[in-house]
C-alpha cells in the first residue's frame, strides 16, 4: 500500500490504434501529393515555368492540404454521412449563387416581366 504523501502516477491508457495510425496516414497522403505534382509537371512542362506559377502551386497545395485534414480528424467515422450532407449542402448553395451570377442579366429581366404582369396595366 502506498503511503499517502507518495502519490501514485495513473497509467495513461494506451492509444487506440487509429491513433498511431495517423502519421502513416499523413506520410502516405503527402508522398502522393508530392507524385502527383511530379507526374503532371512531366506531363505538361509549359504549364509551370515562372516562380508566379510554382506559387500558385504552391498555395493550391497548402488549401488542399488544409482543407483535407478534415477528413484525417474524424473520431467517429459513423458522423461521416452527416458531414458529408453539410458539405453537399453548401456545394449546392455555392452552385446556386453561382448560377445567379452568371445569369443575373437574364434574371433582371425575368423581374421586370413579372413586375409588368402584375401591375395590371401596359
Amino acid at each position: 500500500m502506498p503511503k499517502p504523501d507518495q502519490a501514485q502516477a495513473p497509467e495513461d491508457p494506451p492509444e487506440p490504434e487509429e491513433e498511431r495510425d495517423r502519421p502513416v496516414l499523413w506520410l502516405i497522403f503527402i508522398a502522393a501529393i508530392i507524385g502527383i505534382v511530379i507526374a503532371m509537371t512531366r506531363a505538361f512542362p509549359e504549364a509551370v515555368r515562372t516562380p508566379e506559377d510554382w506559387s500558385s502551386v504552391i498555395y493550391s497545395l497548402g488549401l488542399l492540404v488544409l482543407v483535407s485534414s478534415g477528413l484525417f480528424s474524424f473520431r467517429d467515422r459513423l458522423q461521416l454521412a452527416q458531414h458529408l450532407r453539410h458539405a453537399a449542402i453548401w456545394g449546392a448553395i455555392v452552385a446556386v449563387l453561382a448560377l445567379g451570377f452568371a445569369y443575373a442579366d437574364d434574371l433582371e429581366g425575368v423581374s421586370n416581366r413579372v413586375r409588368v404582369a402584375f401591375s395590371g396595366g401596359v
